[in-house]
């Protein structure tokens, strides 16, 4: 019986050696495992600021390109404008010194006929 107690305690210490060896082995994994889970973890966060960034440069440069593009396009516009009412203008301003001419030419002519037709009347060429 006393041999039966001593094989009993022997596989008892054996069963616990066992059992530390494999829980210290499970740690070890699991301490592996976690590093691992986390280097995964950290190179995904940093995957995430570099395109975060990328992203919010990318975005900044837009605004600025569409904000030169605007102002851009405000001065041109402006100057097809301009120079669109500027031949307008020039137009206007050779009808209006062609009328003045056309103007004056029909008021001598008025005054002309009316001189020959006064002149006629009051002084008969004697025939």
């Amino acid at each position: 019986m006393k041999e039966e107690t001593e094989d009993l305690q022997k596989e008892e210490i054996l069963a616990e050696e066992t059992t530390t060896d494999s829980e210290e082995l499970l740690e070890n994994n699991n301490e592996a495992e976690d590093k691992d889970k986390v280097a995964v973890l950290q190179e995904q966060v940093n995957e995430l600021k570099d395109k975060y960034l990328r992203l919010f440069a990318e975005f900044d440069n837009y605004k600025k390109r569409t904000s030169n593009e605007r102002l851009e396009f405000m001065k041109t516009a402006a100057r097809d404008t301009v120079s669109s009412l500027l031949t307008v203008l020039d137009d206007f301003d050779r009808a209006k010194k062609l009328l003045k001419t056309q103007l004056l030419e029909k008021y001598l002519l008025m005054v002309l006929h009316w001189c020959i037709i006064n002149y006629t009347i009051y002084y008969k060429p004697k025939a």
